[in-house]
């Protein structure tokens, strides 16, 4: 990091996990060690709270029945938790199918952004990690 952000920003890294919280902090901090970065490791685990996160492989679905849910519930953990960052990483659901109304999702995309900082959402099919630089 550029000495003069260094004393100036800080580089946090927030995951939303159900269960198995120690393997994830765990799992981001040797990422982080590999990767020679320094940064707060924050695990949200809403547990006890009815936070919907749908899971399937290495993405992200919006359930059809809940997707407006979990935009709302994902806006506000953002919101609490971040709502002082410069700019705000997170991954983006999968885009619906054909047959899918392609208007729910801008409009649940646009209330998981709602009332947040700068927001880049991120779309991959699959994991990849480099270290080789």
């Amino acid at each position: 990091m550029v000495p003069q952000w260094k004393a100036t920003h800080k580089l946090r890294i927030m995951s939303v996990v159900q269960e198995q919280v120690q393997q994830e902090r765990d799992a981001l901090e040797g990422l982080l060690k590999e990767l020679r970065l320094e940064a707060e490791v924050k695990i949200i685990s809403p547990l006890g709270e009815q936070h919907i996160y749908h899971g399937h492989g290495d993405s992200l679905h919006l359930g059809q029945a809940t997707s407006g849910e979990w935009s709302k519930e994902m806006n506000e953990l953002m919101r609490r938790y971040s709502s002082q960052a410069r700019v705000i990483f997170t991954a983006l659901p999968q885009p619906p199918s054909a047959e899918d109304d392609p208007r729910q999702f801008l409009s649940c995309m646009d209330e998981l952004s709602k009332l947040l900082p700068p927001i880049v959402m991120v779309y991959g099919s699959s994991n990849v990690i480099s270290t080789v630089l």
